[in-house]
């Protein structure tokens, strides 16, 4: 979702994010349902947790990728002349 705000996401930030979010959604809900040992015992708390995660992940990742050509960010943001 980042990736339409932000004119900054490449492909590789949006497609770490997508992993790293489903995989820490993943391993969170096995944690709260099967070991019961940490503090989220709601679902609800899991998932908000793994969305700021991937939201870090698209950033970070963003920044250390090659960028996307301009004229592909204008033409995706609508403002190509």
């Amino acid at each position: 979702w980042i990736v339409w705000l932000w004119k900054g996401g490449t492909n590789t930030g949006a497609m770490s994010s997508s992993l790293v979010g489903v995989i820490s959604f993943v391993v969170g809900i096995v944690y709260c349902f099967v070991l019961k040992e940490v503090p989220f015992k709601n679902p609800f708390a899991v998932a908000g947790t793994c969305i700021i995660i991937a939201a870090v992940t698209m950033i970070v990742v963003s920044l250390f990728t090659k960028k996307l050509p301009q004229e592909h960010v204008d033409d995706m943001f609508g403002e190509s002349a």
